[in-house]
């Protein structure tokens, strides 16, 4: 299995390197990992690279209201995870300009 993450490479060099030798195996050298998967899984999905998300800032990223915000999103990938649009780790309480229900 190749790795999906800088993140997860850390993880399993410290925690499992045995396994980590062997998943290095399977991760081309060329290619470069997200710091973290989830944002770039759930965007591959849709049909998103992580170069394609957007940024925070871009899409006005704001405390949201009970009505709207990322947690009722079709985006928000959970608690702690990323959207399919916009780059970075999210929180449920917050908003942007690109929540669809």
């Amino acid at each position: 299995m190749p790795f999906k993450s800088e993140s997860q490479r850390r993880y399993m060099y410290a925690r499992h390197p045995g396994i980590a030798k062997q998943w290095q195996k399977h991760t081309p050298k060329d290619k470069k990992l997200p710091e973290k998967a989830a944002a770039y899984h759930l965007g591959y999905l849709l049909g998103k690279k992580s170069a394609e998300l957007k940024a925070k800032p871009e899409v006005n990223y704001r405390a949201g209201s009970e009505e709207r915000n990322c947690g009722n999103c079709q985006y928000f990938g959970g608690e702690g995870k990323d959207c399919a649009r916009v780059n970075g780790p999210i929180s449920a309480s917050k908003d942007c300009d690109l929540w669809k229900a």
